[in-house]
């Protein structure tokens, strides 16, 4: 059994041939996602972390889930 969330609410999925059609429905969403965390700098020495957590947010927000920030200042790794 697998649970999905769409954007009004959740529901049990007995059949995982259900997951693989929810999945294609969204795939262009998906990707987009995808492509936005990876195409944002971050971690590489001059930018944070917090471009990548803002596109998160915006998001979950898309599909009605609560956020809490949560600000940590903690090292940046340098490269050299």
């Amino acid at each position: 059994m697998l649970i999905s969330m769409d954007r009004e609410r959740m529901k049990i999925i007995p059949d995982p041939s259900v997951l693989l059609t929810v999945a294609h429905t969204y795939a262009s969403d998906i990707t987009d996602f995808l492509s936005d965390l990876v195409r944002i700098p971050s971690v590489n020495g001059r930018d944070t972390e917090y471009r990548v957590a803002e596109r998160i947010q915006t998001e979950a927000s898309k599909l009605g889930l609560s956020h809490i920030w949560l600000l940590v200042k903690l090292a940046v790794p340098t490269y050299s």
